[in-house]
């Protein structure tokens, strides 16, 4: 409120970001989520990288309308977004660290990916598993903790899957239908 009565239109919004953020943070893990609640926390993400990085990263989203309403693991992307920034592309200079969200079906499966334009997985090379790659530093935990989730949650065929390709690509592979339910689910 301070912030807004002093006119201080970015503070406001970097304030109320923060405060989404947490919100969507807190609460149980196991939860499920429709994607588009998913990225819409990446957005209030974004305007907090965006102030941090002062607008040398782009964020853009490249997943079809039909996949929207699909449900996944809440706080299922924001580990590899989060993980690109600080491991891949935050510290690019010009012009800017481009990192893409995109989505697509794939039979019975919906495949999610988070690719930057950065260095890469150090060391990796040929796709292996997120749970399967000992990373020489301590990158890498939360995407190893998502990858444990998603099989736990969605069975062995799912899981993260990373290479280096131009930059880090993690293919995420999800069933279309849970097999168990969630806790919280009806």
């Amino acid at each position: 409120m301070n912030a807004l009565e002093c006119d201080d239109e970015k503070t406001a919004r970097l304030i109320e970001s923060l405060s989404r953020q947490l919100r969507y943070t807190m609460g149980d893990h196991r939860e499920r989520v429709p994607l588009r609640r998913e990225l819409d926390s990446l957005q209030e993400y974004a305007v907090l990288v965006d102030a941090r990085y002062e607008g040398r990263i782009r964020l853009s989203f490249e997943i079809p309308d039909d996949a929207l309403d699909l449900l996944v693991p809440k706080l299922l992307l924001q580990p590899f977004v989060e993980n690109a920034i600080l491991h891949g592309i935050g510290s690019k200079r010009p012009p800017q660290g481009v990192l893409r969200i995109g989505g697509h079906s794939q039979g019975g499966a919906i495949v999610l990916t988070v690719s930057d334009d950065g260095d890469g997985f150090p060391g990796l090379s040929g796709a292996v598993r997120a749970g399967e790659w000992d990373a020489a530093s301590t990158s890498g935990y939360g995407m190893k903790n998502v990858e444990e989730r998603i099989r736990l949650l969605c069975g062995k065929e799912s899981g993260v899957w990373l290479q280096n390709r131009g930059g880090a690509l993690v293919t995420i592979r999800l069933p279309r239908e849970f097999p168990t339910p969630f806790h919280g689910d009806s």
